[in-house]
């Protein structure tokens, strides 16, 4: 029963974690999410290096999109297991392929990352970093805002 309970609690934090993300994409949706592709004169980016920035992150995010895919797929399956009380060892297994495939996303966002940095010189990487945490502080005013905005409205009521 204390291990349906945990493992209960573990599914409510992943749901949880993921519906903090969600917010924080609604707030950045509010923000007009430039690529790096908004920069290419600022950054002096090349023909060639356009390409192979999309190249690059066309193949990244249809291997994300997959992934995402699985792991939804892989959540459901869990969470019926759970509801089941299936075998903690099939349990354990579910949540081990859902782990793998979760470190399977990360590894393959550095793996792109390293490959943009690749294809850009030093000079315009450095570019790039700078606008993207000046976007990155303009999103998080926002998202404080935000809270600020929420916590004052639910003191209001």
């Amino acid at each position: 029963m204390k291990r349906s309970i945990v493992i209960m609690a573990w599914i409510f934090g992943i749901v949880l974690s993921n519906s903090v993300c969600a917010e924080a994409q609604t707030q950045q949706s509010k923000t007009e999410v430039k690529t790096i592709f908004a920069y290419k004169q600022e950054l002096n980016i090349t023909d060639k290096q356009e390409k192979d920035l999309k190249d690059i992150l066309t193949k990244f995010q249809n291997d994300l999109a997959e992934k995402r895919k699985q792991l939804q797929a892989l959540s459901a399956e869990l969470t019926d297991m759970i509801r089941k009380k299936d075998s903690l060892k099939v349990i354990r297994a579910k949540i081990d392929n859902i782990s793998r495939l979760q470190a399977d996303a990360t590894y393959s966002d550095v793996e792109t990352s390293r490959k943009v940095e690749n294809v850009l010189t030093a000079g315009q990487m450095a570019k790039w970093r700078l606008i993207q945490e000046e976007f990155q502080k303009e999103i998080q005013a926002k998202m404080k805002e935000a809270q600020e905005a929420d916590k004052a409205a639910g003191t209001k009521k």
